[in-house]
């Protein structure tokens, strides 16, 4: 508040306030550093480029201004210009690529179930175990065909094409498996790359 009072006579001033008027915070602000060896920043205006500010970062790279707090990473030299403004297009900010690498650690499939790579590596250890179970059944398999063939051949002729046919069978099916395997390696793989 300034008053200017001008005159000989009687001077009395008064006056109140309800509320402290509210501090307005600038929509758009731009960030220079003007002087790097001492790490002094300036304040100014987008639209007008008029400083409102001149403030020193600290050893973290921290300072503040009217509400705001401005940290700055990694080291910047003069005449560096930083714009701050509201994101009123937010498509092209890194907050999904965020989500996705907290997805990383945090419980994907509900709690203790960690995070992509956790799950990833249950899932690897899990068709793992099938393919071998499926792998030892086969062999059971095998051995319980090659008794029973010997047992027929005491008795009768063998066929070999019904036999060649099973094999194949048994084959096309471990084979069918391990795919099962390296295409799921490979889908965890390439989001694990993505993230």
């Amino acid at each position: 508040l300034i008053v200017l009072v001008t005159g000989s006579g009687a001077r009395a001033v008064g006056g109140t306030y309800d509320q402290p008027v509210p501090q307005v915070l600038q929509e758009s602000l731009v960030l220079e550093m003007t002087d790097q060896n001492s790490q002094t920043v300036e304040v100014l205006d987008l639209v007008s480029g008029h400083s409102i500010a001149t403030r020193q970062l600290d050893v973290n790279g921290l300072t503040s201004f009217s509400g705001y707090e401005f940290e700055l990473r990694g080291s910047a030299v003069n005449h560096d210009k930083f714009t701050i403004q509201a994101n009123t297009n937010p498509s092209g900010d890194n907050r999904n690529l965020n989500k996705i690498l907290t997805f990383q650690v945090s419980d994907t499939n509900g709690t203790g179930s960690g995070g992509f790579q956790t799950v990833f590596n249950n899932i690897v250890a899990s068709v793992g175990a099938a393919v071998n179970s499926n792998k030892m059944s086969h062999e059971a398999a095998e051995a319980n065909r090659d008794a029973a063939l010997e047992s027929k051949s005491e008795f009768s002729g063998v066929n070999l094409d019904s036999e060649a046919a099973a094999l194949l069978e048994y084959q096309q099916a471990y084979q069918a498996s391990a795919r099962v395997l390296s295409t799921a390696r490979e889908l965890f793989q390439t989001l694990i790359d993505v993230v």
